[in-house]
């Protein structure tokens, strides 16, 4: 019997969104852990926490969320930034979007809101989040680098490091470009009159200038110098916090696993999921705690309660932010469906 191909537009649109996608390896992740793994021994290991040492690994990734929020206004290319606190807020209401809508969109809100609060160029805005990430892929290299000195890492985290390196170094080579092409980008318009006649073309290049534009920080000696040192101190307190939430578990490894289970679990933010990679996350962090041996069952537990402590701080200081910026869950959820 042959199959038909006359697919409408908006089944295909379906079957490829990257929302399905996501919903799908989650589920099949969550469907693997309750075959897998003994949840009594799991639970157990969870009721055994030493708290204490919970509860400092959540004040260093208190800690590490305000260096972020410092790093990202050294990265928005403006003389004049909006104050820390507000950069602060912004910031933990994209986590908060990123915690519980599809599709993590997060940091397109946090662009979008720089915009209609503060009169910050999305492009601009856009540019900000680009340069964050690309700090944060360079320290996720760097981590992984790291742990391959002390022990080998398994062929899937080995992979998605090249993967995340080599996207690095092409981002890396293309801001570069648009920034030294500045202003040949700024004259296409002029250059090519017939070319940039629909108002689209002549928008996407005005964008595009401006994005360019705002990558003039990677040649501030202050600001980048700045931001690199708020990367370093940023995952720092992050891979601490990761050493003593293990250490709270009473899982015997080295500091090494704790960043390795850094790499890996952000490594795997990168897959398409459901809201808060919930279940790609968990399957993460048990990869890399396979290496030392760790028993599944304790190494489910420590992806639970490290997941969610996480979690829970970014929606609990999300919503206290929204809530001092005056933006609803709703209107949140309206900027969330404007950037689909």
């Amino acid at each position: 019997m042959a199959i038909p191909i006359n697919l409408s537009k908006a089944r295909v649109a379906r079957f490829v969104d990257p929302r399905i996608f996501g919903i799908v390896l989650t589920v099949a992740c969550l469907a693997l852990g309750a075959y897998a793994v003994n949840w009594p021994q799991t639970l157990s290991a969870i009721a055994d926490t030493n708290l204490e040492l919970a509860a400092l690994s959540t004040l260093c990734l208190f800690a590490t969320l305000c260096v972020f929020s410092l790093r990202w206004g050294q990265l928005i290319a403006v003389d004049k930034r909006p104050p820390p606190e507000r950069i602060f807020n912004l910031l933990m209401i994209g986590y908060l979007a990123n915690a519980i809508l599809p599709a993590r969109p997060g940091d397109v809100i946090r662009a979008v809101l720089l915009r209609q609060i503060f009169g910050i160029s999305f492009s601009y805005g856009v540019a900000s989040i680009v340069l964050e990430r690309l700090f944060d892929a360079l320290a996720i290299c760097a981590l992984g680098l790291i742990v391959s000195f002390v022990v080998p890492m398994p062929p899937l985290l080995l992979s998605g490091l090249y993967t995340l390196a080599a996207a690095g170094l092409v981002l890396v080579a293309i801001l570069s470009f648009l920034n030294w092409r500045r202003m040949s980008i700024a004259q296409l318009p002029v250059r090519f009159p017939l070319a940039f006649r629909h108002p689209l073309a002549r928008f996407l290049a005005e964008w595009l200038e401006r994005f360019a534009s705002a990558m003039r920080i990677l040649y501030s000696p202050t600001r980048l110098s700045l931001a690199v040192l708020l990367t370093c101190l940023g995952w720092g307190t992050l891979a601490l916090s990761s050493v003593l939430l293990i250490q709270a578990f009473q899982v015997s490894v080295p500091p090494a696993a704790a960043l390795l289970v850094l790499v890996a679990t952000n490594l795997g933010a990168v897959v398409p999921s459901s809201p808060g990679s919930l279940g790609v996350y968990h399957f993460m962090a048990v990869i890399a705690l396979s290496v030392w041996q760790v028993d599944t069952s304790v190494a489910v537990a420590f992806a639970i309660a490290s997941h969610a402590l996480a979690i829970a701080l970014h929606i609990v200081l999300g919503l206290c932010c929204a809530w001092l910026e005056g933006i609803g869950v709703k209107r949140l959820t309206g900027l969330a469906e404007a950037t689909d």
